[in-house]
């Protein structure tokens, strides 16, 4: 591949995305990087496994032991976000200065460094100037063509899932989205979920249903579905945040119908030692060694503290306040 972004058109975006995926695969781009990790894993992605869920709480165990995030960057530099550091090849450190990348619409779609799914890719603002509010996380509720683009980059994609953070389930400003082929549990778990019987149906064809689980603190989300949910999804997420409350998303496709998991969040003030977004939500986490020790010795209290930070930081949003927003 002779470039370092490729701009791709929307015609072009699922052959060039296989093209830069290929790439990626067959160059040594992925290679370890920790000595005592490449004894086990030559690449930075493998050996990732789902195992074991924990207890009822739709939470499974995802393996990644050849992720460890280390310096990518030679020598000093002065950006602090790592995002914006992408695609400064020159300053990069072996096999970290093989990345490329592509130009779509609005975005760079790149590999994840350190990723915790086998195909994992981030689609993040080119640009990002905190104090003059460019590029930032807020973008997807104050920019109504964020999600109009992420909707159109998931249809265009075929398939897959896309995710995101915002300001809770990770720690950066930046905007963006990961994006895997990962299957996670929560769509083939989800008629199994206690689900409010009021649905909404609404102006643009939307169908928004409200689950509410009493029993399982992390089993909570609002479901928008439809063919072009866009206008309901940004009605929503405008909503929360006058709320002055955090979401995170989960979006995928199924027969050109769109499926967004919108979880509703708080950032608590104790210190818990979780810090979980929409993969976790989803059914897909990843937990410390300290918090595996804690499970394998008692699993009931492992079972209560993960309940306790999902009733702390999930919102269960009321039906008559959602059908309040359609």
């Amino acid at each position: 591949m002779q470039y370092n972004i490729r701009y791709t058109l929307d015609y072009q975006l699922l052959n060039n995305f296989n093209d830069l995926n290929k790439y990626l695969i067959n160059s040594d781009y992925f290679d370890s990087t920790d000595e005592e990790i490449k004894i086990k894993y030559k690449k930075r992605n493998d050996g990732i496994k789902i195992k074991q869920e924990f207890d009822n709480t739709g939470f499974h165990l995802l393996d990644i032991p050849a992720r460890k995030v280390v310096k990518t960057i030679s020598g000093e530099y002065p950006v602090k976000c790592p995002l914006c550091l992408n695609l400064d090849t020159e300053k990069s450190s072996a096999p970290y200065n093989l990345e490329k990348a592509l130009l779509w619409r609005n975005y760079i779609i790149k590999a994840n460094t350190f990723p915790y799914f086998k195909k994992h890719y981030l689609l993040q603002s080119p640009d990002h100037i905190e104090n003059l509010n460019r590029g930032i996380q807020n973008d997807v509720h104050t920019n109504p063509l964020v999600i109009e683009d992420i909707l159109e980059f998931v249809k265009l994609m075929k398939t897959g899932t896309v995710l995101f953070n915002g300001y809770i389930g990770n720690s950066l400003t930046h905007l963006h989205f990961h994006y895997t082929d990962t299957h996670f549990p929560v769509k083939r778990k989800i008629k199994s979920y206690s689900i409010n019987k009021d649905q909404i149906k609404t102006n643009d064809q939307s169908i928004i249903n409200l689950y509410t689980d009493k029993d399982n603190n992390c089993k909570n989300f609002v479901l928008i579905k439809g063919k072009n949910p866009k206008n309901d999804i940004y009605k929503l997420l405008q909503f929360i945040n006058d709320m002055k409350l955090l979401y995170n998303l989960l979006i995928y496709i199924d027969k050109d119908i769109l499926y967004t998991f919108v979880f509703i969040r708080k950032k608590d003030t104790d210190e818990l030692n979780f810090n979980l977004g929409a993969a976790a939500f989803g059914g897909l986490v990843t937990f410390s060694k300290e918090n595996l020790e804690l499970y394998k010795k008692n699993k009931r209290d492992f079972i209560k503290i993960i309940e306790n930070y999902c009733s702390k930081t999930l919102i269960k949003i009321d039906i008559d306040l959602l059908k309040k927003v359609f």
